[in-house]
């Protein structure tokens, strides 16, 4: 479905809190770094885009709603007492005031706050620590390498540098395991995934006008149906992981290191449930993991099921 003609809006009762959680970062982000620099900044430029979200074409407020949820997400990261570089957050600053900027470096800093956001939303109060040579130390035990892909080639690549990382951490005395954590979204087809959400959005809005729900309705329910999401999800996970194990095939020769407990890797983005007489922002964010079988074999102390149930609360963290 197309519906991206200027005038057009995204209906959502969760927008207000999107942007209110998006204000509260920019005051903070201006707070660090002053009004001059943050008005030269993109996060000014998405502010200014925020005030006239309507005026925009379903495309453009889509990309914006996908960046506002992002930044506006990490705040508790700074609230907290979790210390972190200014130098990293400075990083985040930086990047081009367009909407698709995801081949930008500043991407790799997000990524390491946000992977540190799963921790700190999860149960039980961990020790954060993003001031090291390592992205993320957990409670003095677990290292955490994060790499946010820009391309296909850069795969294997990622993976052996990071795992050379958290030896070398491990090995300094900063941690006795480790994980590597990697973000697929430049690389899955999010065009593939909106027009499987497009299939799936007609058969529940056509179900619930037999059932007498109107559209405005419908837009409000389909949503949050268990039904639905475990069908956009399940889609999305089997695409991630289908990617994932494709790219692993490569360097099939490649063993982690026995130290190395497996790969976390993410997706994320924001979709349109479209009607043509409306549409809703559809953010998605979903985590997929892989267990080092040399970690579980030559570690014989080792829980496999817990250290499932780990990877797993991370990957239904938020």
């Amino acid at each position: 479905m197309s519906h991206s003609q200027e005038g057009s809006s995204i209906n959502n009762k969760e927008i207000s809190h999107l942007k209110n959680e998006y204000i509260k970062f920019t005051e903070f982000l201006c707070s660090v770094i002053g009004e001059d620099k943050f008005k030269k900044s993109k996060f000014w430029f998405f502010q200014k885009q925020l005030s006239k979200l309507h005026e925009l074409d379903l495309t453009d407020q889509k990309k914006l709603l996908s960046i506002i949820n992002k930044y506006g997400r990490i705040l508790p990261i700074f609230e907290g007492d979790i210390d972190y570089l200014k130098s990293n957050l400075l990083k985040i600053v930086a990047g081009s005031h367009t909407y698709s900027n995801l081949s930008e470096s500043h991407n790799d800093f997000y990524f390491e706050f946000d992977m540190a956001l799963r921790y700190l939303l999860g149960k039980g109060k961990r020790k954060i620590n993003i001031t090291s040579d390592c992205d993320i130390i957990i409670d003095d035990d677990i290292a955490i390498e994060c790499k946010f892909l820009h391309g296909e080639n850069g795969f294997e690549h990622n993976i052996r540098k990071a795992e050379k990382q958290i030896v070398n951490r491990i090995e300094s005395g900063l941690a006795k395991r480790g994980f590597i954590s990697i973000d697929l979204s430049q690389l899955v087809s999010g065009k593939d995934i909106q027009n499987f959400i497009d299939t799936i959005f007609l058969e529940f809005l056509n179900q619930n006008k037999v059932l007498g729900l109107n559209t405005r309705d419908s837009h409000s329910q389909i949503p949050h149906n268990k039904n639905f999401q475990k069908i956009i999800a399940g889609y999305i996970n089997q695409n991630i992981e289908y990617y994932y194990y494709k790219a692993k095939k490569t360097y099939k020769h490649f063993k982690l290191d026995p130290r190395v407990c497996g790969v976390f890797f993410q997706y994320e983005d924001t979709f349109l449930l479209d009607s043509e007489e409306l549409a809703t922002g559809l953010p998605i964010r979903i985590g997929c993991y892989d267990i080092n079988k040399r970690y579980i074999a030559e570690n014989q102390f080792i829980d496999e099921e817990a250290l499932k149930k780990e990877f797993h609360s991370l990957a239904n963290g938020i």
